[in-house]
């Protein structure tokens, strides 16, 4: 009996050892993805198209959307390793791994020159990141009382935020269809791409804000909206 309960204690250290050094795995996992990413996009950017001859205000703004993305994938997966303190499975890993592919995919589209291909891109990435809030819902679900700090995160980030996910895939996967479907002129790009950077923008400017909100320490998760969610 007593070799039984120190079996189970031992158990129990084990994994609450591993859900702490699970945070530090998962940031270097990140770490080394998205740099990875960031490279080869610079190594794709076309500067003839940025300030020679042939530049244009749609590549520059389809330039400026690729990096917002990168940024915001790793501004995100950089600030949930914070709150990580579960034991990472395989779908801690095959997430981040699916979103780099995603990325890599944008950038070859850009430098292709597809811009209807593109766009399809950037809707499996928001496809993906929906995906992925979803997982962590349901991991943060399934630890029952032992995911406090993680129901605290869900109830002070607004569901505003996570409720554009959804709508940025479906618009993206809607002008990609609209270019595939219609002969697009140089205006129609440039209008597309307006809107796609701009959303992507406002979008980040939210998130970065909800963040900064949650980690301030004037925040208390007891004024938080129920209806709130991650």
């Amino acid at each position: 009996m007593a070799d039984e309960t120190c079996s189970e204690r031992s158990l129990k250290e084990i994994r609450e050892a591993a859900a702490r050094k699970s945070s530090g795995i998962y940031l270097a996992v990140v770490g080394m993805i998205e740099p990875l990413v960031l490279g080869y996009f610079l190594t794709q950017i076309n500067v003839e198209r940025l300030f020679g001859r042939s530049a244009s205000a749609g590549y520059w703004l389809q330039g400026i959307a690729v990096l917002i993305v990168i940024v915001l994938v790793w501004h995100e997966f950089a600030m949930s390793s914070l709150c990580v303190v579960w034991v990472l499975d395989v779908f801690d890993f095959l997430f981040p791994l699916l979103l780099a592919i995603g990325q890599y995919v944008l950038i070859a589209t850009l430098a292709a020159g597809k811009l209807q291909y593109w766009y399809f891109a950037l809707a499996g990435i928001a496809l993906m990141c929906m995906l992925s809030l979803v997982f962590q819902a349901l991991k943060i679900k399934g630890r029952g009382n032992d995911a406090e700090p993680e129901k605290c995160l869900c109830d002070c980030m607004p569901r505003l935020t996570v409720s554009i996910v959804p709508v940025c895939a479906g618009l993206s996967a809607a002008f990609g269809a609209v270019l595939l479907t219609v002969s697009a002129t140089p205006s129609l790009e440039v209008l597309l791409l307006s809107i796609t950077t701009a959303g992507l923008a406002t979008f980040g400017g939210f998130r970065f804000c909800a963040w900064k909100t949650f980690l301030s320490p004037a925040t208390s998760c007891k004024r938080a909206p129920k209806s709130g969610s991650y």
